[in-house]
Protein backbone atom coordinates (compact mmCIF):
# COMPACT_ATOMS: atom_id res chain seq x y z
CA UNK A 1 0.00 0.00 0.00
CA UNK A 2 0.89 3.62 -0.50
CA UNK A 3 -0.21 6.25 1.03
CA UNK A 4 -0.46 9.93 -0.77
CA UNK A 5 0.19 13.47 -0.62
CA UNK A 6 -3.54 13.58 -0.68
CA UNK A 7 -4.22 11.32 2.46
CA UNK A 8 -5.42 8.59 0.01
CA UNK A 9 -4.68 4.95 0.71
CA UNK A 10 -3.49 3.18 -2.44
CA UNK A 11 -3.97 -0.95 -1.79
CA UNK A 12 -2.61 -3.25 -4.38
CA UNK A 13 -5.55 -4.50 -5.90
CA UNK A 14 -6.12 -0.92 -7.13
CA UNK A 15 -8.58 0.40 -4.94
CA UNK A 16 -7.72 3.87 -3.25
CA UNK A 17 -9.34 4.85 -0.53
CA UNK A 18 -9.65 8.97 1.04
CA UNK A 19 -9.14 9.33 4.53
CA UNK A 20 -11.20 11.83 6.38
CA UNK A 21 -9.16 14.50 7.78
CA UNK A 22 -10.42 13.90 11.29
CA UNK A 23 -8.88 9.99 10.52
CA UNK A 24 -5.03 9.45 11.09
CA UNK A 25 -4.13 6.50 10.78
CA UNK A 26 -0.73 4.76 12.61
CA UNK A 27 1.80 1.86 10.99
CA UNK A 28 3.77 -0.35 12.09
CA UNK A 29 5.98 -1.93 9.87
CA UNK A 30 9.05 -4.45 10.21
CA UNK A 31 11.70 -2.67 8.39
CA UNK A 32 11.46 0.02 5.58
CA UNK A 33 13.71 -1.61 2.81
CA UNK A 34 10.74 -1.42 0.21
CA UNK A 35 9.73 2.09 1.42
CA UNK A 36 10.81 5.01 -0.74
CA UNK A 37 12.10 8.35 1.13
CA UNK A 38 8.66 9.97 -0.38
CA UNK A 39 6.91 7.59 1.96
CA UNK A 40 8.77 7.55 4.61
CA UNK A 41 8.05 11.82 5.04
CA UNK A 42 4.52 11.38 4.30
CA UNK A 43 4.02 9.19 7.44
CA UNK A 44 6.41 11.54 9.55
CA UNK A 45 7.82 9.13 12.34
CA UNK A 46 10.52 6.08 12.20
CA UNK A 47 10.74 4.74 15.34
CA UNK A 48 14.29 2.92 16.44
CA UNK A 49 13.79 0.21 18.72
CA UNK A 50 15.76 1.59 22.19
CA UNK A 51 18.99 -1.11 21.31
CA UNK A 52 19.80 0.82 17.77
CA UNK A 53 20.13 4.59 19.80
CA UNK A 54 21.77 3.82 22.73
CA UNK A 55 22.16 6.53 25.86
CA UNK A 56 25.56 7.98 24.51
CA UNK A 57 24.00 8.85 21.16
CA UNK A 58 21.80 11.30 22.91
CA UNK A 59 24.67 12.33 25.58
CA UNK A 60 27.12 13.30 23.19
CA UNK A 61 24.77 15.25 20.88
CA UNK A 62 23.66 16.98 23.65
CA UNK A 63 27.17 17.72 25.05
CA UNK A 64 28.81 18.85 21.57
CA UNK A 65 26.35 21.35 20.19
CA UNK A 66 24.93 22.52 23.46
CA UNK A 67 26.74 22.60 25.87
CA UNK A 68 30.64 23.16 23.86
CA UNK A 69 29.06 26.04 22.51
CA UNK A 70 28.12 27.33 25.56
CA UNK A 71 31.29 26.26 27.88
CA UNK A 72 34.48 25.31 25.36
CA UNK A 73 35.76 22.44 26.90
CA UNK A 74 32.81 20.84 28.54
CA UNK A 75 31.77 18.36 26.42
CA UNK A 76 34.96 16.14 26.62
CA UNK A 77 34.58 16.65 30.65
CA UNK A 78 30.49 15.68 30.66
CA UNK A 79 31.08 12.81 28.50
CA UNK A 80 34.24 11.60 30.40
CA UNK A 81 31.97 11.68 34.04
CA UNK A 82 28.74 9.88 32.04
CA UNK A 83 31.47 7.37 30.76
CA UNK A 84 32.72 6.46 34.17
CA UNK A 85 29.38 5.97 35.95
CA UNK A 86 26.72 5.68 33.27
CA UNK A 87 27.00 1.97 32.08
CA UNK A 88 27.02 0.66 35.70
CA UNK A 89 24.32 2.59 37.22
CA UNK A 90 21.70 1.71 34.45
CA UNK A 91 22.74 -1.58 34.71
CA UNK A 92 21.59 -1.56 38.47
CA UNK A 93 18.48 0.10 38.03
CA UNK A 94 17.60 -1.73 35.70
CA UNK A 95 18.72 -4.89 37.82
CA UNK A 96 18.13 -4.15 41.36
CA UNK A 97 15.39 -1.46 41.59
CA UNK A 98 11.95 -1.26 40.70
CA UNK A 99 11.44 1.97 39.18
CA UNK A 100 7.24 4.21 39.89
CA UNK A 101 7.13 4.65 36.25
CA UNK A 102 8.94 2.22 33.36
CA UNK A 103 11.50 4.25 31.74
CA UNK A 104 14.24 3.35 28.91
CA UNK A 105 17.93 4.50 29.22
CA UNK A 106 17.74 7.10 26.84
CA UNK A 107 14.87 8.45 28.41
CA UNK A 108 16.97 8.92 31.62
CA UNK A 109 19.61 10.21 30.14
CA UNK A 110 17.29 13.01 27.90
CA UNK A 111 15.75 13.86 31.71
CA UNK A 112 19.57 14.52 32.66
CA UNK A 113 20.55 16.45 30.22
CA UNK A 114 17.56 18.58 29.95
CA UNK A 115 18.05 19.28 33.94
CA UNK A 116 21.81 19.63 34.09
CA UNK A 117 21.21 21.85 30.83
CA UNK A 118 18.58 23.87 32.81
CA UNK A 119 20.97 24.54 35.69
CA UNK A 120 24.00 25.52 33.72
CA UNK A 121 22.90 28.65 33.42
CA UNK A 122 24.22 32.42 34.54
CA UNK A 123 21.11 32.64 37.31
CA UNK A 124 22.47 29.83 39.42
CA UNK A 125 26.04 31.60 38.85
CA UNK A 126 27.44 29.51 36.28
CA UNK A 127 29.48 31.16 34.24
CA UNK A 128 32.10 30.58 31.70
CA UNK A 129 34.59 31.21 33.98
CA UNK A 130 33.54 29.45 36.73
CA UNK A 131 31.25 26.02 34.97
CA UNK A 132 34.90 23.67 35.73
CA UNK A 133 34.05 24.17 39.41
CA UNK A 134 30.19 24.41 39.65
CA UNK A 135 29.76 21.26 36.88
CA UNK A 136 30.87 18.56 39.56
CA UNK A 137 27.62 19.81 42.26
CA UNK A 138 25.32 20.42 39.30
CA UNK A 139 26.21 17.03 37.65
CA UNK A 140 25.65 14.92 40.70
CA UNK A 141 22.15 16.55 41.42
CA UNK A 142 20.54 16.28 38.13
CA UNK A 143 22.13 12.64 38.13
CA UNK A 144 20.31 11.38 41.17
CA UNK A 145 17.20 13.32 40.70
CA UNK A 146 16.91 11.75 36.79
CA UNK A 147 18.37 8.32 37.37
CA UNK A 148 17.61 7.81 40.89
CA UNK A 149 14.77 9.93 41.12
CA UNK A 150 12.08 7.44 39.56
CA UNK A 151 13.18 4.41 41.95
CA UNK A 152 10.85 3.01 44.77
CA UNK A 153 12.26 3.81 48.12
CA UNK A 154 14.32 0.58 49.10
CA UNK A 155 16.69 0.44 46.29
CA UNK A 156 16.59 4.38 46.39
CA UNK A 157 19.18 3.81 49.34
CA UNK A 158 21.78 1.26 48.01
CA UNK A 159 21.23 3.79 44.43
Amino acid sequence: TVLDDNKTLCLNNGERIKLPNTMSMMFEVNDLAVASPATVSRCGMVYLEPVYLPWESVAKSWAEYVMEERFEGSAEVIMGLLNQITDDSLAFVRKECKEHIVTLDIHLTMSFTKLLDSLLRPEYQVTKENWREMLPKYFVFSYFWTIGGNLQAAPNQKF
